[in-house]
């Protein structure tokens, strides 16, 4: 196995953490920003 793949595995854990956390600030973002749309879409139309 190379150095490079070694270094990869050692640190794919770390590398979810990270990629978990952004992904779970983007939901915690756009959940709220999109029902609040839909919300006024739908408000809008009656």
């Amino acid at each position: 196995m190379s150095p490079l793949r070694m270094k990869i595995r050692k640190n794919w854990p770390l590398l979810g953490l990270v990629v978990n956390r952004s992904l779970l600030n983007i939901l915690e973002f756009y959940i709220p920003l999109t029902i609040h749309l839909v919300v006024t879409r739908t408000h809008r139309k009656t």
